[in-house]
């Protein structure tokens, strides 16, 4: 019913079979990779990179709760 992960083959191939997907992607790479609609069921969150620990990687910045409320909204809970 829906496909959650990062940019990927994954995601490419649910958008053509018409899957809903939510991509958890960087900021910085947002404008790259939104080329798909929300109109279509094409969602996203994005992940700021921590400036005080670079090494953190931008999924550390993505809080749960924000996923799992997406999810609820798409899959109309």
């Amino acid at each position: 019913s829906l496909l959650i992960g990062m940019d990927s083959g994954a995601r490419h191939l649910a958008a053509s079979l018409k899957i809903p997907t939510l991509t958890l992607i960087p900021e910085d790479k947002v404008s790259t990779w939104q080329f798909y609609l929300e109109s279509d069921k094409h969602f996203f969150i994005s992940g700021k990179r921590n400036a005080r620990n670079p090494a953190n990687q931008f999924l550390d910045m993505i809080e749960v709760d924000a996923v799992f409320n997406k999810v609820k909204e798409i899959v109309e809970l």
